[in-house]
């Protein structure tokens, strides 16, 4: 039997959701369970509770006695979370819960996996504060929405008319002492390349994968202006030289595993002709050291290595023409990979960037996932268009999806105020106003309810996306006590 890490105390009820609900999978496109858990939960304490077509749910608890007339308020959250865990994991995501551990103020999965803190402690917010009675609060409408970090399909799903809130707080930030008013839109882009392979014999070669691995990763907005690196990009500078320099063949190549996320790790398998094999053991040393260096704050951790694998097969064995191998790594060399620009109205934030988040070769194509996000549509189609000039140079084809428009910021909003100022009276110290370099489901609720006022808040999280992902403890309980004052204070707004 698991033991249990927090109570029902209200001083640890936030935590205490978060864990329930940790035992549930909930990757994108896999919250069937979780939404009817949430739904079950809610009819068991009395609630009004509406589950879509997409399993996004609308959860409504009554006001305070006394409060009836107050205008309502939406707490939003999403209930999946980004499946990322470290090579050596053997956590299923489609099956297993996820364990936590607590180190100092600190919590984080135990089995080198991501956390789910995004979003799980948002919804963990929304449980507590239907469940409890222990403050003031006005009309409160629940929104849990599904599949927010590929697709958006439950926030651009959801009946706006079921919902008479005109005050939305969304629970999906990841620092304590900062209120978003703005967000990017994006899409996800696939770029697709033919690949040539042919089959000849091998005894003048040797058989290696080279593996990058020990980066940090990350969320591929908010993270983006870190300097983490990309493992796919490392890589390609290391394949490169095996190409132009000693004759290398490709057999194979993959690295990251999700668009929205900094590649961690990347591989590939090539052939090295036996008379280079000293040359690209020294470069593989070379590298190691190289990039260590390079990244030695951002990914102290970082490790290069090769390791000889024996080819059992004796007719020889299958590798990209060098036309093909040299279209792969021209083209993740060219990808506009990273930030693109800086926002001058908002000093130190992002305007607009993309991720190349996943490689690999499949089905006889190379294929590149990558995710495009901006403050404006138009720096979003500008970005697009350069990996659609790159893409018919070199050949190949390519796909957009999941779309989401900007959240247009709304300064001086007076939820903005509300908040700003109740943080302020509780905790002695002002409260940053920022636009987020990342998608948020406030701009699908705003373009359907235009007068819509909107923030987004959250407690201290780092490494969204990653198996490094933690949460402070103390942050939760803190923002709890925030997220109360805020509801009882918009009683008398």
């Amino acid at each position: 039997m698991r033991q249990q890490l927090f109570s029902k105390i209200p001083e640890e009820i936030v935590l205490y959701y978060f864990e329930k609900i940790s035992r549930i999978p909930r990757g994108s496109g896999n919250e069937k369970e979780i939404s009817d858990y949430l739904f079950k939960w809610a009819s068991g304490h009395g609630l009004d509770a509406f589950q879509d077509e997409q399993n996004s749910l609308i959860i409504k608890k009554a006001a305070s006695r006394g409060c009836e007339n107050a205008e309502p308020v939406i707490l939003q959250a999403h209930m999946d979370m980004v499946c990322e865990k470290n090579a050596d994991s053997t956590h299923d995501f489609s099956k297993d819960p996820i364990t936590l551990k607590v180190e100092d103020d600190m919590l984080m999965a135990a089995d080198g996996t991501t956390l789910g803190a995004d979003n799980g402690i948002g919804m963990a917010y929304c449980m507590a504060v239907l469940a409890s009675d222990d403050f003031v609060h006005p009309p409160i409408e629940v929104v849990l929405t599904t599949e927010e970090e590929t697709s958006f399909a439950g926030a651009a799903g959801i009946d706006i008319n079921r919902l008479k809130g005109r005050r939305l707080i969304n629970l999906d930030h990841a620092v304590e002492n900062e209120v978003v008013v703005g967000s990017c839109g994006g899409m996800g882009i696939r770029v697709i390349l033919p690949v040539k392979k042919e089959t000849g014999k091998t005894e003048e070669h040797k058989l290696y994968k080279i593996s990058v691995g020990g980066m940090k990763g990350g969320h591929s907005g908010e993270d983006i202006n870190k300097g983490r690196g990309s493992a796919i990009q490392l890589l390609n500078r290391i394949l490169r030289i095996c190409m132009q320099q000693m004759g290398a063949k490709l057999t194979d190549i993959q690295g990251g595993t999700n668009r929205v996320a900094i590649s961690r790790e990347a591989e590939a398998v090539i052939l090295i002709p036996k008379e280079m094999e000293k040359h690209f053991l020294d470069h593989i040393v070379a590298s190691q050291q190289r990039f260590a260096k390079e990244y030695q704050a951002a990914a102290p951790e970082l490790i290069v290595c090769a390791s000889c694998i024996k080819n059992e097969k004796d007719d020889g064995i299958g590798y990209c023409t060098n036309d093909s191998f040299e279209k792969i790594v021209s083209a993740i060399t060219l990808f506009p990979d990273g930030i693109r620009q800086m926002n001058a109205a908002a000093q130190g934030v992002v305007e607009s960037s993309i991720n190349l988040g996943r490689i690999e070769i499949k089905e006889g194509h190379f294929v590149a996932t990558a995710e495009i996000r901006g403050a404006y549509s138009s720096t979003v189609e500008a970005i697009k268009e350069r990996v659609l000039c790159l893409t018919a140079l070199l050949g190949g084809e390519y796909e957009c999806f999941d779309g989401y428009a900007p959240w247009e910021c709304k300064m001086e909003s007076s939820l903005h105020k509300i908040v700003t100022q109740e943080y302020k009276n509780l905790f002695e110290t002002e409260m940053k106003t920022i636009i987020l370099h990342a998608g948020l489901e406030c701009g699908f609720f705003a373009g359907k309810r235009p007068e819509l006022e909107a923030v987004s808040i959250g407690p201290n999280c780092w490494y969204f996306h990653s198996p490094l992902e933690r949460v402070s403890i103390s942050s939760v309980k803190k923002v709890w006590i925030f997220l109360k004052g805020v509801l009882e204070e918009l009683v008398r707004k």
